[in-house]
């Protein structure tokens, strides 16, 4: 496997994180970084996806202010506590978060897949 396919919210990556600070910042409950980053990405979304054709435009998107806030926020998810959560809310949140991170590793990759067949291993080389 590829080390670009490895790379998924690498925190030595992240510039501003509270990885390794001192911060006076309390941790995000699951619902608030759940909901901070299903509003972050509908700002990517709205931004990076063409309206003509449906497409993405990853190169413009991982260049932007918008997703690198959405990568420090998402490097915040390793501070969640989601014992607390209900079964319910618990499934949402997972679901939310498979999510973003996904669209996080297609982000990360040097090259998207060029046809359907070709995505079979992006799901079987990410580590998200």
């Amino acid at each position: 496997m590829s080390e670009d396919a490895m790379k998924v919210l690498n925190p030595a990556e992240l510039q501003g994180t509270r990885e390794g600070k001192d911060s006076t910042t309390p941790p995000l409950s699951a619902q608030d970084i759940s909901s901070s980053l299903q509003k972050a990405m509908l700002r990517m979304t709205g931004k990076f996806i063409s309206e003509e054709n449906g497409k993405v435009d990853y190169e413009g998107l991982k260049k932007s202010p918008e997703y690198q806030d959405y990568r420090v926020l998402a490097s915040r998810l390793r501070e969640v506590d989601v014992t607390d959560l209900e079964e319910k809310e618990r499934m949402a949140f997972f679901i939310n978060i498979y999510n973003a991170l996904t669209v996080d590793s297609i982000a990360q990759l040097t090259s998207t897949p060029s046809s359907p067949s070709k995505w079979n291993r992006f799901w079987t080389s990410m580590l998200i």
